[in-house]
């Protein structure tokens, strides 16, 4: 399974620059793969688009998976980057998915579940739609999983 490993760059940028830069790649990502439900994901993206700036500034995405079963975008959130530094959106790789995929999971990993419920984002995972899913996972459990 092709794995493309993003990564957004965002001290230096306004969230809604990154937001829709990611956005745009994404949407990228479902032609690239032939996904024939790309309506269904601009629709779960405008739905989540008004809390996805309050978890940027706050520091809780970790990182951010789109997975269509058959190919996987994992993009890295660089709080730390340079002011020089550049997002890699590189999804060339994608164009090697030969099957259609029939389905789309984009999962947030969160640093800190208890401070996204704070502020009440977690209702990304109501979004969803027949073909595309929305999942938040706690960081420490990708870490164990990962173990």
């Amino acid at each position: 399974m092709p794995v493309v490993n993003a990564t957004l760059c965002l001290p230096f940028k306004p969230a809604q620059e990154v937001i829709e830069r990611w956005e745009q790649s994404v949407r990228e990502a479902c032609k690239r793969t032939c996904f024939p439900y790309e309506e269904e994901v601009s629709e779960v993206l405008a739905a989540i688009t008004d809390l996805l700036p309050l978890l940027l500034h706050s520091r809780v995405i970790e990182s951010i998976s789109v997975d269509f079963a058959l190919a996987e975008v994992r993009y890295e959130l660089a709080y730390d980057a340079a002011p020089s530094d550049e997002d890699a959106l590189d999804l060339d790789v994608l164009d090697l998915v030969l099957a259609t995929p029939d389905a789309c999971v984009i999962t947030f990993t969160l640093t800190d579940l208890e401070k996204a419920a704070y502020l009440n984002c977690l209702d990304f995972e109501s979004v969803a739609t027949s073909h595309v899913s929305v999942v938040m996972a706690s960081a420490a459990e990708e870490t164990e999983e990962g173990e």
